[in-house]
């Protein structure tokens, strides 16, 4: 880990770390960002193309990214999901959230957010688990068909003969 020396507004001198500097989202995070994005627009909220989601839910759901209550720049980072398992979690979790949603009364906006955010907290590190569980398993199945594919059948001599022998006997008969 390096720091980087930096002036603040005032002129104060800060140590940064390079682990916590805020990065850019590659393509392929924009790609899992936007279907995430509508998955919990379309199906979760029900929103219709006019309506965006809340500033709230949407730093709410790239603090979850990075293990936070919230996105912001002040805190450290807690853990580090990507949002195809936050997506994922939030599949599994549809009954429940739209279950809560209709039985319960909220006091505005953001406690909705924030119920639908803890059912989504509490299942994040199974479905997690179980998406690397499952890229485990996909990986020895595809060594054992590479090892499978490499192996050179082995045939006893003997019974190749005996075979021929055969072959023989029957033409005579």
């Amino acid at each position: 880990m390096w720091y980087v020396v930096t002036k603040n507004y005032k002129g104060v001198m800060i140590l940064e770390d390079n682990k916590h500097k805020r990065k850019r989202m590659s393509k392929e995070e924009k790609e899992q960002w936007n279907k995430l994005y509508f998955y919990v627009h379309d199906v979760i909220m029900g929103y219709d193309e006019k309506t965006a989601l809340d500033r709230y839910f949407v730093l709410r759901l790239k603090g979850l990214k990075e293990g936070k209550f919230i996105a912001n720049n002040k805190t450290k980072l807690y853990g580090e999901y990507t949002f195809q398992e936050i997506l994922a979690t939030f599949i599994y979790c549809k009954s429940e959230i739209v279950k809560g949603l209709t039985f319960n009364d909220f006091k505005d906006n953001q406690h909705k957010i924030n119920y639908i955010m803890f059912l989504v907290e509490l299942q994040l590190n199974m479905i997690r688990e179980r998406i690397r569980n499952k890229a485990k398993e996909e990986k020895q199945i595809e060594q054992i068909e590479v090892a499978e594919q490499s192996k050179v059948k082995y045939v006893n001599k003997k019974d190749k003969k005996k075979k021929k022998q055969n072959k023989l006997l029957e033409g005579i008969e």
